[in-house]
C-alpha cells in the first residue's frame, strides 16, 4: 500500500512538471511540495534533488523565453558516447522539432568555434560553415530565421548547449546576450549532476 501512494504521488508530480504551461502563468511553485514528500519519505533524497532540478531548469527556461519574445528556448545536452545531442529540455519546440534533433551527431569543435564561447545567427538562411548543414536544414525546415547557441562547459567539458531560436530575424541588444549567458551558465551548474539521466531518459524514449 505505502509503495503504491509513492508510486502515485510520484506520477503526479511528473505529470505537474509536464503539464506546466510555457510560461508559467499559474505561477506554481512545486519546491514545498517535493520537500513535503521528501519528509514524508515518499521520495528518496536523490528523487527530490532531481524533481527540484527539473522544476527549476523548465522555470529558468520560461524566464528566457519571457525575456525574449517569441523565442524558442532548448538544453542540449552531448552525449558523448554516441557523440551526438539530445534535446532533453524545451517549453515550447514542437515535437517534430525535437524528433529531428534527438540523436543528431555534432561536431563540438563546429559550433562556438569563433568567440569560443556563443554563436549567434542573424540570418540562418544564408549558407555558413558556423553551423553543420544538417542541424541548419533541420531549423529551416521548421521556420527558423535566427539562432543564439552558448556552449555548455564543466570543468573543461563540453556538457552540451543552451541554444534560443526565432522564426523572424532578430538582433540582439547590448543587454540580452550577456543575460542569456547568465543564465545559461546556471542551467549548467543545475544540470551537471544529473546531465547522464537526462540523457538516458530521452536515448530511451527514441528507442
Amino acid at each position: 500500500m505505502y509503495s503504491l501512494e509513492a508510486y502515485s504521488l510520484k506520477k503526479n508530480v511528473e505529470r505537474i512538471l509536464s503539464s506546466l504551461s510555457v510560461n508559467l502563468q499559474n505561477d506554481k511553485d512545486l519546491s514545498n511540495v517535493f520537500l513535503d514528500l521528501y519528509n514524508k519519505g515518499l521520495i528518496s533524497q536523490s528523487e527530490y534533488l532531481f524533481y527540484q532540478t527539473k522544476f527549476t531548469v523548465q522555470r529558468t527556461i520560461s524566464s528566457i523565453e519571457s525575456v525574449f519574445r517569441g523565442g524558442h528556448c532548448g538544453i542540449y545536452v552531448y552525449d558523448d558516447v554516441e557523440q551526438c545531442v539530445w534535446n532533453v529540455f524545451s517549453n515550447s519546440m514542437s515535437n517534430e522539432v525535437n524528433v529531428c534533433v534527438n540523436g543528431l551527431v555534432l561536431e563540438v569543435k563546429s559550433i562556438c568555434s569563433k568567440n569560443n564561447e556563443y554563436l549567434f545567427i542573424n540570418d540562418i538562411s544564408l549558407d555558413t560553415t558556423d553551423l553543420p548543414k544538417k542541424y541548419r536544414e533541420i531549423l529551416l525546415k521548421f521556420g527558423y530565421r535566427s539562432l543564439l547557441i552558448h556552449l555548455l562547459v564543466h570543468n573543461n567539458q563540453v556538457q552540451g548547449f543552451s541554444v534560443l531560436l526565432f522564426k523572424e530575424l532578430r538582433i540582439l541588444n547590448d543587454k540580452e546576450l550577456p543575460y542569456f549567458i547568465t543564465q545559461s551558465n546556471f542551467l549548467m551548474e543545475k544540470l551537471y549532476s544529473y546531465r547522464s539521466h537526462f540523457v538516458n531518459v530521452i536515448r530511451n524514449d527514441e528507442t
